[in-house]
């Protein structure tokens, strides 16, 4: 069920870059800027994207540090630069 609600998910993100690239062309982007966790974002993104590691055996490592402070970012667009520097 989890990998389902994670796949689900990122569907839903992918779907919201493809919205955001037609908002950005018409030059109206807008952030979403909100106090999150950024290491939990992280292991979640590594859940998603282990399966697509493996797949094209390729090795994917994180190491993120316990108790960091929360982030005042737009989470949207984290994931969809995290996505863009994994090359997927």
């Amino acid at each position: 069920m989890q990998k389902i609600h994670t796949a689900g998910r990122h569907l839903l993100g992918l779907i919201s870059d493809v919205l955001d690239l037609s908002r950005i062309e018409a030059e109206r982007v807008e952030l979403h800027v909100e106090s999150f966790d950024l290491g939990a974002m992280v292991r979640e993104l590594e859940q998603m994207f282990r399966p697509l590691a493996d797949r094209s055996n390729s090795r994917l490592t994180l190491l993120v540090p316990e108790g960091l402070a929360p982030v005042c970012l737009d989470p949207l667009r984290v994931r969809h630069e995290w996505a863009r520097l994994m090359g997927w």
